[in-house]
């Protein structure tokens, strides 16, 4: 099971060797020199002059394959800050209403990450980076669609806060400056839905590429404004796929159950009578059934997760448990040896041999 550790303000904390927030005095910061330097001299920032700033390119956070909508651009920070606040303190996605502390940690993360690539140029103060309100609900609105949508208020930081705080005689906010260290995320598939688009994105050890988690990520437009935007989307929603997964089992389980009037049975003595008809066993498929990836994209993680001279080629999609993967083998030469799977919305790999029974042996 893994081990939730909490962010505290006196000292260094990593979660399984690979996250790590350090609480920094000013003129100590682990953030680059270069942005450090610029919020000296600058209170506030400008977010058209931010976005002349050095953007992302896809190619740092997502497959080549995946086609990102027009504008994605800086959202890949707002979608990191989210899912390292949920992997590091076990908590979700914000709502009104709930423990503040959720809220503005992921401000400070954001924060952080924004300076780190010079988007930002905040006053530090000690431990903190200031803000005013025009900054904060900037940010705020690209990490929860209830705030840009006017439907949620920006929650007070509480006095016991150690992520933030607010001087109501000078309207600022201050939040607490940090890393996220080797932690990184890897945007493996996008596709459109009703309200925007689902991004079902992995977090990785940016040194090592090992898997930490999958998520779907909900993302919607922001309304168009004059003058360039910092953030054209907006999240809507940050879940685990294992959860997804889970939910969506328990939903079937409970359907499966309630007799409905196409039900063939009938109930004599309050038992059931089945006329012998046999159900149909299809698989349950990983993801909800919507979050799937194509063959290229589950080759393309394959490849990464065995290197470039591995040699692979498709033979089918197998069933293991109630669950899908499709199935490449690999290459030795001339002789084919084990096969590595890829489950259908990207949330799992593994390699292993197939039995003479049908039944599979997966490497530790």
């Amino acid at each position: 099971m893994k081990k939730i550790f909490r962010w505290r303000r006196s000292g260094v904390i990593c979660v399984a060797g690979m996250l790590t927030w350090t609480m920094c005095a000013c003129g100590s910061s682990d953030l680059s020199d270069s942005a450090s330097e610029a919020a000296s001299t600058q209170d506030t920032y400008d977010s058209e002059e931010a976005l002349t700033r050095s953007q992302p390119s896809a190619a740092d956070y997502s497959l080549d394959t995946v086609v990102l909508p027009e504008g994605f651009e800086s959202m890949n920070y707002p979608i990191e800050a989210l899912i390292v606040e949920q992997y590091s303190q076990g908590i979700p996605y914000y709502k009104e209403g709930e423990d503040s502390q959720s809220f503005w940690f992921s401000m400070a993360v954001l924060s952080s990450l924004l300076q780190e690539h010079e988007l930002v140029s905040p006053v530090l103060d000690e431990q903190y980076s200031i803000y005013g309100d025009e900054e904060i609900s900037t940010m705020a609105a690209a990490l929860y669609s209830s705030f840009m949508k006017g439907e949620m208020d920006l929650p007070d930081p509480e006095d016991s806060d150690p992520y933030a705080f607010f001087d109501e005689e000078l309207q600022e906010y201050g939040l607490l400056n940090g890393n996220v260290g080797n932690l990184s995320i890897c945007i493996t598939a996008c596709q459109a839905d009703e309200n925007g688009y689902k991004l079902t994105t992995q977090l990785l050890d940016g040194e090592t590429g090992e898997q930490m988690d999958v998520y779907q990520v909900k993302i919607e437009l922001q309304p168009a404004e004059e003058g360039e935007q910092l953030f054209a989307y907006t999240v809507s929603d940050v879940c685990p796929l294992s959860e997804l997964r889970d939910s969506e089992q328990d939903r079937e389980e409970e359907e499966e159950q309630e007799p409905t009037a196409e039900s063939d049975f009938d109930l004599i003595d309050g038992e059931e009578v089945t006329d012998g008809v046999e159900e149909d066993e299809t698989p349950y498929v990983m993801g909800m059934n919507d979050v799937i990836i194509s063959e290229t994209d589950a080759l393309d993680m394959a490849q990464a997760y065995l290197g470039e001279d591995a040699r692979l080629t498709y033979r089918r999609m197998v069933d293991i448990g109630d669950y899908q993967y499709y199935d490449f083998s690999i290459s030795e030469g001339e002789t084919a040896s084990t096969d590595i799977l890829v489950c259908l919305d990207g949330s799992d790999l593994v390699t292993g041999v197939q039995n003479e029974d049908g039944s599979w042996s997966f490497d530790q």
